[in-house]
Formats: C-alpha cells, structure tokens, sequence
C-alpha cells in the first residue's frame, strides 16, 4: 500500500463528492493493513 497514493486518492474524492469524504476516510483507517503501514 502506497500512502501517497492513497491521500492523494482522498483529496481528489474530497473534493469530487465532499459529503462522502469521512466515510470513505473512516472505512480506509479500519483496514488492519493501513493501520500497520501507518504504524511503521
């Protein structure tokens, strides 16, 4: 998983459909696997 991408993938939805951004953001920082890349 690429962190980078990911943001950048957020800000564009962000900015696409503002009213879905924090559900999107909640669903992303559950995964298990983002929380560990994160944790690195």
């Amino acid at each position: 998983m690429i962190i980078s991408e990911m943001q950048r993938k957020l800000a564009t939805w962000a900015v696409t459909d503002p009213s879905l951004r924090i559900q999107r953001l909640l669903r992303l920082i559950t995964q298990p696997e983002w929380l560990a890349e994160a944790a690195r």
